[in-house]
């Protein structure tokens, strides 16, 4: 199956729409993401979740163009792109779908349609257990503001709500938070206005949010069976054991067997091609030492480390590093610069280091995940 093959049409809309228009097509086709015109140039592409955390009192006149640090300018991808390199731009910018430009139209290429390019033996002796992660919970007693700060504060797509025996009772996503923060209801004319309701006003157990119809499946149910189900159904699978909630199956945990990391962690590092061989080896190894060490405060899917050279005069040269680290707690990001490549690598880890735990600190939700001591770090150079 190639990328054309799972192309799906784009919600599109121009910059000048109202806020509540476009979530209102994102709950009626159940879509995460829209792409976003100015005139008929495209402009990027705006999630669910990124409108959710905001609080946007009047959505019926507030245009899509005033929330411009909302807008992803991610670059549309090409239908003959590896399906590896769309997947983890996938993971590392948390997006549920990317734009592909196919002839002169822009398309859209889904979690769901990725997971169509696996490969048949992929899936192949794996159970639910394999690749299911404890999700972020709440309670039927909590209110929707706990769920939005969850998803703004930990770069998640869900929360499930569970009770005081451990059974899941629903799940609530970004759309269904927006469906809340934007209440259609009639005016005396007929028409559809915009109700601004305060989440904090709004208990998880007095919402229709709550997904009544849930896809369960047992920790030894065959991952070949969970992901038919999921493309069926579209929507994500529990695992139980005892009708104990015991993880979530998303199509994020599926498309990481087709990445590049089975195992882990992997690293892609860039603009570093051209230093010496002995360079490379020192920053390698100060790469996989820092790892181990925030692997200690909490579990690392991703990281992406870019690496460039200004040389100033003579033979002394500076480097600025960037990196981008994708945890099961968020999504972290650091940079530094100094002449010396060491010196800038010890400045941009301890900077993550010291981000990690601050934020971690104020974290007052526990998310289990899988167990990894990180002696496989494998690192890539593109």
């Amino acid at each position: 199956m190639k990328i054309a093959d799972a192309l799906e049409p784009a919600l599109v809309f121009s910059q000048d729409t109202p806020v509540s228009k476009i979530v209102s097509e994102m709950r009626r086709k159940n879509r995460q993401e829209a792409l976003i015109f100015d005139g008929k140039k495209y402009a990027g592409m705006i999630s669910a979740r990124d409108l959710a955390k905001r609080t946007i009192n009047n959505p019926d006149t507030v245009m899509i163009k005033t929330l411009k640090s909302a807008i992803n300018k991610i670059t549309p991808f090409s239908p003959e792109t590896d399906p590896r390199e769309i997947v983890e731009t996938i993971l590392i910018n948390g997006y549920t779908s990317v734009p592909v430009k196919q002839g002169d139209e822009l398309k859209v290429l889904t979690k769901l349609g990725l997971i169509g390019l696996l490969p048949k033996d992929t899936l192949k002796g794996k159970k639910a257990s394999d690749v299911s992660v404890f999700p972020y919970c709440i309670t039927a007693s909590d209110s929707l503001a706990v769920a939005r700060s969850i998803i703004r504060e930990m770069r998640a797509f869900r929360v499930a709500i569970v009770n005081e025996n451990g059974r899941v009772d629903g799940i609530i996503d970004s759309i269904d938070l927006l469906r809340t923060q934007i209440n259609k209801e009639k005016s005396s004319k007929g028409e559809l206005s915009g109700k601004k309701v305060k989440l904090r006003d709004v208990p998880a157990s007095g919402t229709s949010l709550m997904q009544g119809t849930i896809m369960k499946v047992s920790p030894d149910t065959a991952l070949e069976e969970v992901v038919g189900r999921m493309i069926r159904t579209k929507t994500p699978v529990v695992v139980v054991e005892d009708s104990k909630l015991e993880g979530m199956i998303t199509p994020e945990n599926i498309l990481k067997l087709l990445s590049k990391q089975v195992s882990g962690v992997y690293v892609r590092v860039t603009g570093q091609q051209k230093e010496d061989v002995f360079l490379r080896s020192v920053i390698d190894e100060e790469l996989r030492n820092e790892i181990r060490k925030l692997g200690k405060l909490l579990p690392i899917d991703y990281m992406t480390l870019d690496v460039k050279k200004f040389r100033e005069s003579g033979r002394r040269a500076k480097y600025s590093l960037k990196a981008k680290l994708v945890t099961q707690k968020g999504l972290f990001v650091s940079q530094a610069t100094a002449w010396d490549i060491t010196k800038a690598m010890h400045g941009l880890m301890g900077r993550l280091e010291r981000e990690i735990v601050r934020k971690k600190g104020k974290m007052r939700v526990y998310r289990r995940g899988p167990v990894s001591h990180y002696t496989d770090i494998k690192l890539e150079r593109a």
